[in-house]
Parts: structure tokens; sequence; C-alpha cells
């Protein structure tokens, strides 16, 4: 076990200095990115692939902030972050910050100050009088730990406190800067001043790729599972995966299921360190308990309510290989680094990106000592193909309904692809009858679609050199009757206005006859000028009120599209009504 105790810094080595940490070299450049960003906005994100080292960046932010003699915040959500965080940045700058949370209160300013740096639980800081032990204006640099929960109310209730009465910056650090509730960070953040996704650390050696099976159980179905906050709904999955109500009714149907996921588990990983990661609680205990019936198989499951001495315990048995799984469900998703593990089977099917990536992050690490030595990338790629742990295997237990488009390692490593780039990839991936490499599948998808691109574009050419005597065909239309049918056809004759056009401006109230005789150019003058005028008279083109003015709104509806819906055109207008600035 290290001296940090339960989390060891990833992908740095010790020296003396400056600070303890030796960092990469793409993480001194993040770091001078940050500054120089600062530079210009008061608010920026540094986004980094989980295993990539956050923690060991925003250390050498809190070092050399406070050099210069300045007082920093570092805000995050969970007890293990708070003490990673403290932990390394202790460690790096050489002074241990202080803590405020639940029953551990931290060190005012000048009062017995060892350390500039403060790290506060988000939920103790939310409280008032906690909160205001503090000075609003005490820490000219905040750090937000896993920034993708910051648009939520406690973070923005801390950050705007102290914020106030002094130029603060702040800097956001977080691997997933997507929610699955649709709430941006833009409201909290800038800009972003440094990023480097999983696809770019597996290309340059400093991650292990990811291998992916998909396992198919028969009896799984999620066409009743219905969707909360983006994500499945926890009821309705844990009864799909054999946990519901009528448990002992069903034990037998449970077992089943329970084994169709702990038997190829066993196999796969084939003695290999693993992290399972189960629906609910109840999950959990049940599958620790059938896989530790296969011989051979050590498995404990870790839950919130798991005492502190024995997780500790559990962890630094599986760190050692004492242990070969851990069984949980949120707990390893934020904040645990294990670079050992070298499979993740996710027992818990996800709608959600971020969820999906912290999960699969756990396991991206490589292990200790084998790349830093590598200048190159080709060679630090080499050392992890040579190691004893040369990718990470993902078991996605998705089942076979189809109905619900889940999240595969496409999605995850596919930023730079685009979208019919990830979904081909995907399908190959889940088509494969043996655990398909992702990056290389992507790059695959991306040769074979080019190849399919260039056949349609010559076979296009080719046909654009045949020349052929073309059909028509002509309709009668009564002079007194409805026009509609000649002037839409005469307007496809020239390049006329879409359907969707057409149906957007009747939505404005343009006449029928004018809409239709529209080309596509004039057609989108006209709802650009109607649209310019109208301001607060601005016409919904979504959602169940389409067609209404914002003014005809229900006011509650209006309340919850003001946080809840990101689009920008609408949140303008909608301004406009409520008379906030632009």
């Amino acid at each position: 076990m290290s001296q940090l105790g339960l989390f060891d810094p990833a992908g740095t080595e010790e020296s003396s200095v400056p600070g303890a940490f030796r960092l990469r070299p793409y993480q001194l450049d993040a770091v001078d990115a940050i500054f120089d960003e600062w530079t210009r906005s008061p608010s920026t994100l540094l986004v980094m692939a989980t295993g990539l080292g956050k923690t060991v960046i925003f250390s050498e932010v809190v070092r050399r902030w406070e050099q210069g003699a300045g007082r920093v915040l570092i805000l995050a959500h969970r007890k293990e972050l708070v003490d990673q965080a403290r932990d390394k940045t202790g460690l790096h700058t050489g002074a241990v910050p202080s803590v405020e949370m639940g029953d551990r209160r931290a060190n005012r300013h000048g009062l017995m100050v060892k350390s500039n740096a403060v790290i506060g639980s988000v939920q103790t800081l939310t409280r008032k009088a906690r909160r205001e032990r503090f000075d609003p204006s005490e820490f000219d640099c905040i750090i937000v730990d896993e920034a993708h929960h910051a648009p939520s109310m406690s973070y923005q209730h801390v950050i705007e406190y102290f914020k106030q009465g002094c130029p603060t910056k702040v800097l956001g650090v977080t691997a997933t800067p997507n929610r699955h509730d649709k709430r941006g960070l833009k409201s909290t953040f800038e800009t972003v001043a440094y990023q480097m996704d999983i696809q770019r650390g597996i290309q340059e050696g400093w991650l292990v790729d990811i291998e992916q099976r998909y396992v198919v159980i028969e009896s799984l179905d999620f066409t009743k599972v219905r969707t909360k906050a983006g994500d499945f709904n926890e009821k309705d999955l844990a009864a799909a995966m054999g946990m519901g109500a009528g448990e002992l009714q069903l034990l037998q149907k449970h077992e089943k299921m329970l084994h169709a996921i702990a038997d190829p588990t066993v196999k796969e990983a084939d003695g290999r360190p693993t992290l399972v990661f189960a629906v609910n609680k109840n999950h959990a205990r049940r599958l620790t308990d059938v896989l530790n019936r296969h011989d051979g198989v050590t498995a404990q499951c870790i839950l919130s309510e798991t005492r502190e001495d024995d997780r500790k315990r559990a962890v630094r048995d599986f760190q050692h290989g004492r242990l070969q799984m851990l069984v949980g469900v949120g707990v390893f998703t934020e904040g645990f680094d294990a670079p050992r593990c070298a499979v993740i089977a996710m027992a818990r099917p996800t709608k959600s990106l971020a969820l999906y990536c912290q999960c699969i992050g756990r396991g991206t690490r490589t292990l200790a000592g084998v790349v830093d030595s590598e200048p190159r990338a080709g060679d630090r790629v080499r050392a992890i193909a040579d190691s004893d742990k040369p990718h990470v295997t993902v078991l996605d237990f998705v089942g076979n309904s189809g109905r619900h488009k889940l999240i595969s390692s496409a999605n995850v490593l596919g930023s730079g692809y685009s979208d019919e780039e990830i979904a081909e990839a995907a399908k190959t991936v889940r088509r494969s009858k043996k655990p398909a490499k992702t990056a290389e599948s992507l790059e695959d998808a991306r040769e074979r679609l080019k190849k399919i691109a260039d056949e349609k574009l010559a076979e296009r050419a080719r046909r654009m050199r045949i020349r052929a005597t073309a059909k028509y065909s002509q309709d009668w239309v009564d002079p007194f009757g409805d026009q509609s049918k000649a002037i839409r056809h005469m307007g496809q004759l020239v390049g006329g206005a879409s359907d969707k056009q057409v149906s957007y401006m009747l939505d404005l109230g343009v006449d029928r006859i004018l809409a239709m005789q529209c080309s596509k150019a004039q057609a989108g003058a006209i709802i650009s000028k109607i649209k310019n005028q109208t301001g607060s008279d601005y016409i919904m083109r979504f959602g169940k009120y389409r067609g209404m003015k914002i003014k005809d709104l229900p006011a509650a509806y209006r309340d919850w599209a003001k946080n809840a819906v990101d689009n920008e055109e609408f949140q303008h207008h909608l301004g406009i009504h409520q008379g906030t600035p632009d």
C-alpha cells in the first residue's frame, strides 16, 4: 500500500522537485494551458479521461497558485474524492490541506494555516452555517472536482457564495463533460482549456485499449423499463434483472438470472482482477454470493453503508491480489484508482454515457512503471501490449430486446469520428464472435465507410454521363378549385421550399398559397424575418406545445423550460418574453 493510503497516483512517478510528482508532458501542457486560459476567462474546464491523472494536474495548479500566496478551495461531492484530493495535493505541495466535511472543520484564513488550500464537501458547504464560516472573498481560486456535477443547485450555491466580492478563478475538472439530464456546463464554465479523451490516451500509449464482449442473456427484457432523468428507471431495471418485488415467489428465476451474469464473468475474467457494477444494493449482495460459489473466486460487495475500515481492507486486498472481484453499485464510479483492474463487468445496463465512461475508466489505467520510462508513443503502446495488462475486457450485459440504444465502447472512444462511423464500429463489436478491440474497430469502420462513399461517388459520376429520354406526366387543375397541388408541383420544379419549411411558415401564420409557392431561399428569408420581428411571439417548434406562441405557454412550463430545455434560440426568445437580459 502506498503512502497515500487507499489511492495511488495515476500515471506519475515521485520526484523531489517540483513537488512530489513528476508530471508527464501532457500534464504539464494542461497546467500551462489552464493558467493561460485564466488570462482571458475567469472560468475554464480541464477535460481529461479517467486514468490520465486529473488530480495530479490540479495538485500542480494548487502548488503554483500557492506560490503566488493565493488561497484555493477544492470542491468534491464524495468522501473518497475529498480524501484523494487531500492526500495527493498534500503530497505534491508539501502541506496537507484542511478539510471542511461532516465533523471535520477546516482552518479559516489566518488561523493556524499550514496550507493555503481547503478541500470542502459540497454537501457540507451547502449548509449556510458551514459556508459562512468563511469570508466570501477568502478564496481567489476554486477547483471543482468531477465538474459535470457543477450545474446542480448545491454546487451553484457554494460557487456563487465564494465568487462574490473578489475576481475568483474557477477550474472544473472532469472526464465526462456531458450530463444525461441535458443540463450543460456552459452556465458555470466559459471555456475548455485542455482536453484529452480516451481515444487519444490509448493512441499515445497512456491508457490500455478496450476489448469489449457483448453478453446476451436470453431471458432479459428491457422493453418495460422506463426512463428517468435520461437513464433507466432503477426500480424497473431491478425488476428486469430479477431483483424486483415477489422475490420469494420467483427465487428460481432470479437465481438463473444471477448465474447468467456470474458464470460468463468468472469464465471471461479467468482469474484477472474484476470490478462488477450492479443495479442496486440487493442485486450487488446476491451477485456477490453467486460469484463466491465458483471455485477459486473471491468476491466482496462494497456499498455506501460498508464500514470505512472494511472498505479500505477490501480495496487493499484487491490491489494486492488477495481478492479477485469487487462488486458495487456506484462506489467505484468516481475517485477509485485500481490500475490492476483488468475486467469490467457491466451487470447494470445504462443509457448514460457519463456513467458508462466512469465505469470503463476504472480499467483503462496502465500498470505502474509500464509506460513512464518510454519517451515515444509507439514504444509505450508496445510496452502495454507486452505487459501483464495489455487491455481491459468489458463485459456488457445488454440483453436482446434492442428497444433501448445502450452506450457502447465505440461511443466512449468515438470523439473525432462521425456518428455513422461510431454506429458502424458499434455494430462490428456487437456482431463479433470474439472480443473486439474498439480502437481498431473505429479505424476499420472509417476505412470501410470511406470505401463505400468513394464507390457511391464513382457510381454517381458514371450515371451523370448517361443520356436518356425522361418520362414526364401532367395534371389538369381546376382553375376555380384548390391550387395547392399545382403550386406545390411548380415549387418543386424550381427548388421549392421543403415540407418542413412550409409547415413552419404555416405555423407562423403565412398564407398557405404563398408558403407553397416560395423557393427554399425565399422561405428561409420569410421565416428569419418573422422570427426577428415577433420577439415574444416566438412560435414553438418542438414539444407538446408546438405551434403556440411563447406568451401563450403555461407559466409552469416556462419556468421548467428556463432551466431544462437546451435550445439557445428558444432560451433567447424566452428571455425576451420574461424581460431577462439576452
